[in-house]
């Protein structure tokens, strides 16, 4: 299984503007990508300096799992990428984003049904 780790440190030193990210992708427990850099972004706080490396990691993730999918050897398809984050504050917000896209998603498709009847 491919398993992603995101983190970031917030503006550690005041002479910083700002935050360090960084990721590391693991598959059948050996380390297979890794990056470690400063964000092109301000960011105001913790939750969004963690954020944004979550989506740089996610970004990573989205490569590799369709680097994955040209290997013979790997099943298809693809498992989920089980992806880890430190941060409270973030796993609550994106599953309730995730949460919040579903039921539109829902929406949507009902729309569509009214419409096709």
């Amino acid at each position: 299984m491919l398993e992603g780790y995101s983190d970031s440190n917030w503006i550690s030193d005041a002479d910083e503007l700002y935050a360090t990210s960084g990721y590391v992708f693991t598959l059948g427990g050996g380390a297979i990508s890794w990056r470690s850099c400063k964000q092109t972004i301000l960011t105001r706080s913790t939750m969004e300096a963690e954020l944004t490396a979550l989506d740089t990691a996610t970004v990573e993730a989205e490569w590799l799992r369709e680097l994955l999918m040209d290997f013979p050897v790997v099943e298809k398809p693809v498992p989920t990428i089980l992806m880890n984050c430190d941060n409270q504050t973030v796993i609550v917000k994106v599953n309730s984003t995730i949460e919040v896209c579903q039921e539109v998603e829902k929406l949507r498709s009902n729309k569509c049904d009214l419409y096709s009847n």
